[in-house]
């Protein structure tokens, strides 16, 4: 079992080639120093620190519960701002000692007594309020306190609070979508990326999935916003080719987060495909030439231009993703065949299997096939009334997909020619 994660271990290995003779002095400086820009994983140790304040957090609040009533006004306060500070000092001692998973974890058990200092205080009191301003407090402070230390556990956490606060404003109106939540989010995520820290960084894509997805439900899953919001994965897609070919602004996430993006436009396109014959979708308003739709095959468009006269790596995936976004704007435009919506899926499908394997991420193989399979076995259910139509539209794709396996090496290999 390993306590270490994989940069500490990718880093002693370099230094064990570096003294077998294995590579040179400048070598190993130039993989250290690509080691160290990377953004730090968490190992086992930090995860038994996490468990271990979370243990300390919950044995102090059963404590103070079940003598909360036998303390005095003046005790409860002090108790409360006692507690708090020793954490925060803890915290500091930690940093200055250079103990960076102390440091995290301590300086988390102080955010998270610094919302149970909210609610006690508001109770020692009697302050009037709402749940759900108690939770915006709690996470803005948590969000503050984790860009002044640079610290990832406290992030998450705040993360974590501030979707907590959205789906507690769903009570007070359930019918208006909560923008405001963006931009909360937003600064949440740029933080991330400023650190860096992965673990924030699929928290934050988790809560931006998980918003996306209520706000759909709260639009009563009218195809428009499903539609904008595939088209906005897309533009997404390639946005993040783009910059793992380039600059790489996630520093190194782009290939989670093209997952994500991707994990999200298969999904609603799925949805949208049995929307045409299941009615899970409503119809009432259908985008029928919609102009706000095209805007993402022209972003997609732009994006795959500049790749080419750039030259970037990804150029042919950005090209492939400018005519899936311009497909699925016009196929899925108005009165829809199923056909045509179950063949664009499949094909979605496909293509992610496929720029798993151009781009080494095992991740998106894995949903390309598992996500191929499976609308097969939708298209099969959908047909079960007509089984010469389900042959013929099996026989139809296996004819295009053996022959786009012999053809298409011969056509990539012409084009790759000066």
């Amino acid at each position: 079992m390993h306590w270490k994660n994989r940069k500490t271990l990718l880093s002693e290995a370099v230094e064990d080639w570096t003294a077998r003779g294995l590579l040179r002095r400048g070598e190993a400086q130039a993989l250290q120093s690509d080691i160290a820009a990377q953004g730090g994983d968490w190992d086992f140790r930090a995860l038994i620190i996490a468990f271990g304040v979370i243990c300390l957090g919950l044995a102090a609040i059963t404590f103070v519960a079940a003598n909360w009533n036998g303390i005095p006004r003046p005790g409860k306060l002090g108790l409360v701002a006692g507690t708090l500070w020793a954490a925060w000092a803890g915290t500091v001692w930690a940093g200055w000692r250079g103990s960076p998973w102390w440091y995290e974890g301590l300086g988390l058990l102080a955010c998270a007594l610094f919302g149970a200092a909210i609610m006690l205080v508001a109770q020692i009191y009697h302050i009037q309020g709402e749940p759900v301003d108690a939770v915006w407090l709690w996470a803005v402070g948590t969000l503050i306190a984790a860009a002044l230390m640079r610290a990832a556990m406290p992030l998450a956490l705040a993360t974590g609070l501030f979707f907590l606060w959205f789906t507690l404003s769903l009570e007070r109106d359930f019918a208006t979508v909560n923008l405001i939540y963006l931009g909360w989010w937003a600064a949440g995520a740029l933080l991330a990326v400023l650190l860096p820290s992965r673990f924030c960084g699929h928290v934050s894509a988790l809560a931006l999935l998980g918003w996306i997805s209520i706000s759909l439900v709260q639009a009563d899953l009218i195809r428009l916003p499903a539609m904008l919001a595939v088209g906005g994965a897309l533009v997404a897609v390639s946005l993040m080719l783009i910059s793992a070919a380039s600059n790489r602004w996630l520093r190194g996430f782009e290939g989670a987060a093209l997952f994500y993006a991707l994990a999200m436009a298969a999904g609603l396109t799925v949805l949208l495909h049995l929307a045409g014959a299941d009615f899970i979708l409503r119809d009432d308003s259908a985008p029928v030439g919609h102009p706000v739709l095209f805007a993402a095959p022209v972003a997609c468009l732009v994006a795959a231009l500049w790749g080419y006269m750039q030259g970037v790596d990804t150029r042919y995936d950005l090209w492939v993703t400018a005519i899936a976004a311009t497909l699925f704007s016009a196929i899925f435009t108005g009165q829809w065949s199923p056909w045509l919506t179950a063949a664009f899926t499949l094909g979605l499908f496909l293509w992610i299997a496929r720029m798993g394997w151009r781009l080494s991420l095992r991740r998106l193989r894995v949903l390309g096939i598992s996500g191929f399979v499976v609308m097969l076995l939708i298209v099969y259910a959908e047909t079960l009334g007509s089984l010469m139509g389900t042959a013929g539209f099996y026989f139809g794709a296996g004819l295009l997909l053996l022959a786009g396996a012999l053809a298409g090496p011969r056509l990539l290999r012409r084009w790759a020619r000066p």
